[in-house]
């Protein structure tokens, strides 16, 4: 049962956390990116508590605010994982998308946000590991990368072993690049720590999983390469050649 009613919410909860929720409403509180329902900003501040009282008073668990991030989209940005436990729990849409900018998945946004557990959580729980990011219209289109574009991107081999355990798909693409491409150029992110300069681990589970994926051997799948070279990943370009994964990127050089 949905309850549009703030006072009808807050009377039910029967809380000072559900009166104070009505403040925020009360100030008009409209800013960007910012929750503005009862739920979403209970999820947002990590209060487990007062979203089980408003999960056991029938509030919509899918419904957006104005940042239009649903309450399961907050609790996974900010790695709150009690408040996703608790929503999981109640049967929310785990793959119900931001109608923000991105249109990601609470999932992708685990994975932004580098929140490993909080990734596992909604993987184990069952999110969909190949969705795509999509726009938020009257039918929501899936256009974007999934988590597994994302998680190779941000060379978390944890996350990419958990996905492909689950039956990610490794070879769809996004821009023309696959989760092989993304991890390979995380080479050319010199700001990361020394232990992650050469993504080897996560190319390595990548092959593991699907020994036939390959570069396609672009402009950035060559500078990748030349600055993987460079730097010193001789264990993953070695990998590659091995498996014989960078044949595309050789023959586009040569040409």
């Amino acid at each position: 049962m949905k309850y549009r009613n703030l006072i009808a919410v807050a009377l039910i909860v029967g809380s000072l956390g559900a009166v104070a929720l009505l403040f925020v409403f009360a100030l008009g509180m409209r800013r960007s990116h910012q929750p503005t329902t009862p739920l979403t900003v209970a999820a947002e501040r990590g209060d487990a508590a007062q979203v089980k009282k408003l999960i056991a008073a029938g509030v919509d668990l899918n419904e957006r605010d104005h940042a239009g991030y649903t309450a399961l989209v907050w609790a996974a940005r900010n790695g709150s994982t009690e408040v996703a436990k608790a929503l999981i729990a109640a049967r929310a849409d785990m793959n119900a998308r931001d109608c923000a900018v991105n249109g990601w998945t609470p999932l992708i946004h685990a994975i932004h946000k580098n929140n490993s557990e909080m990734a596992r959580l909604l993987i184990d729980g069952g999110a969909d590991v190949n969705a795509k990011a999509g726009k938020c219209t009257d039918k929501l289109i899936e256009s974007g990368a999934t988590a597994l574009l994302y998680a190779a991107g941000e060379d978390n081999t944890e996350v990419v072993a958990a996905l492909l355990a689950k039956g990610a798909n490794p070879h769809i693409e996004y821009n023309s690049s696959t989760a092989l491409s993304k991890a390979v150029a995380g080479a050319l992110d010199l700001s990361r720590p020394d232990d992650k300069q050469c993504p080897t681990a996560t190319v390595k589970a990548l092959l593991a999983h699907a020994p036939d994926l390959t570069l396609k051997g672009d402009i950035w799948d060559r500078k990748s390469l030349f600055v993987a070279r460079h730097k010193g990943c001789t264990e993953m370009v070695k990998l590659l050649e091995e498996r014989k994964s960078i044949l595309a990127a050789k023959a586009v050089a040569s040409n």
